[in-house]
């Protein structure tokens, strides 16, 4: 319903009946290609030796499903600096409680469950490089890339270990897809990188792999990675990863952080994700910090086009980008505060939306202004006259189909 509201706000600005949707000040012409301070995604790039569409941080190949793995260790490096230094900054407040749990998204096609060309692989690659965030949170730098093609954990850190936490079919029953096998994958990629760790026993010992469990944090964690929690009917695992993220803060004072977790509520006829401890979970979630965000968006009920992406690199704003698919470009088109949550549905349709009536208007100044100097000759200014009848009802048709599009990234996220 709000969608369509706002559709109607737009049509009727074009025509002079109201005033546009309220949206973020896009970012003024000419100004800097937005950047965290903390995260210089350009050196990344350069150091990866990954080609950026100007104006963005995003790679050539962000949508394709072979991605190439100098652009995976890109966007894993910008992952892990984000939290490192979000990490870092909780530290750094003295007699300050231990670091907050962290919601992390690394949301590329390929670690996308919902889609059919989800890769394993991609998401143990991506569980291998966020270990060196126990590494980073230690000496404040953000890890070095992994020239390997194996996607093996990082060296072990200067101090405490890092603990990988993934769920069983053993606790939790049937696994979904974006979780069977993780396991044994990362397991088996610790096993075959024994040697560059000093052997098997110093490689178990520095990356732990375990279930999701509070009683498995050991004092020395220096960081607990949970990997693509997801609740299931009957077999929710939210309330498991709130018990863990206690025990990391009090048996280790370490760092949680959830990776592409899947941690909403999920219908079950037979209660086992109920009312009761509904709130808590609510307030886990809301309380998280998200130190670094990147998912692609697309409009209702499709994954193609994509329409645009929600990025966030800490301590950074929230930045919305649209994508000409026709130009391979990607444009920012507004932001939100980085210390405020993850900007909702509603708001990224007002984003999208404004951004629209924007191209729209900007046609339509160029039309009239076209109209005037090709009519500038003619009998009487009738060329003027013309562009003049036939501006307001185009404007109305081209805006009003804008708005209906951009009202359907209401299901972006």
């Amino acid at each position: 319903m709000a969608a369509r509201a706002d559709a109607a706000s737009a049509a009727a600005a074009a025509t002079g009946g109201g005033a546009p949707p309220q949206t973020p000040s896009p970012p003024p012409s000419g100004s800097p290609t937005p950047a965290s301070a903390g995260v210089d995604y350009e050196a990344v790039a350069a150091e990866e030796g990954v080609t950026l569409v100007p104006g963005s941080p995003f790679t050539r190949r962000i949508l394709s499903t072979s991605m190439p793995e100098a652009e995976r260790r890109y966007y894993t490096r910008l992952c892990v600096a984000s939290v490192v230094a979000a990490i870092a900054d909780a530290r750094a407040v003295p007699g300050g409680p231990p670091p907050p749990a962290m919601d992390v998204t690394l949301l590329l096609p390929l670690l996308d469950p919902e889609l059919d060309i989800y890769d394993h692989a991609g998401a143990v690659a991506a569980g291998a490089g966020a270990t060196a965030i126990s590494e980073g949170s230690a000496d404040g730098d953000a890890p070095a890339s992994t020239p390997s093609s194996t996607p093996a954990p990082p060296r072990p850190p200067a101090t405490g270990r890092v603990r990988v936490a993934i769920q069983s079919a053993e606790k939790f029953g049937g696994l979904p897809i974006s979780v069977a096998g993780l396991r044994r994958t990362l397991e088996a990629d610790r096993a075959a990188s024994a040697d560059a760790w000093g052997g098997l026993a110093a490689a178990t010992d520095a990356v732990r792999v375990s279930d999701i469990d509070p009683a498995a944090v050991a004092p020395d964690d220096a960081a607990v990675v949970v990997l693509s929690p997801t609740n299931t009917t009957g077999a929710p695992v939210v309330d498991d990863v709130v018990a863990m993220a206690a025990a990391a803060a009090a048996v280790a004072a370490a760092p949680l952080v959830v990776l592409n977790g899947r941690l909403g509520d999920v219908a079950s006829a037979g209660g086992v994700m109920g009312a009761r401890g509904r709130a808590e979970r609510l307030a886990f979630l809301a309380s998280a910090a998200r130190p670094f965000y990147l998912k692609l968006l697309y409009a209702t009920g499709s994954r193609y086009p994509v329409r645009g992406a929600l990025l966030r690199l800490y301590p950074g704003p929230w930045t919305v980008w649209a994508h000409d698919a026709d130009a391979d470009t990607y444009e920012q088109i507004g932001e939100f505060p980085g210390a405020a949550g993850k900007p909702g549905a509603g708001q990224l349709t007002d984003v999208f939306e404004g951004w629209e009536f924007r191209r729209a208007c900007d046609r339509r100044a160029a039309s009239k202004g076209g109209g005037e100097r090709g009519g500038g000759g003619g009998g009487g200014g009738g060329g003027p006259a013309l562009d003049a009848a036939a501006a307001v009802p185009l404007a109305l048709a081209v805006t009003t189909v804008a708005a209906i599009v951009a009202a359907r990234v209401a299901h972006l996220l």
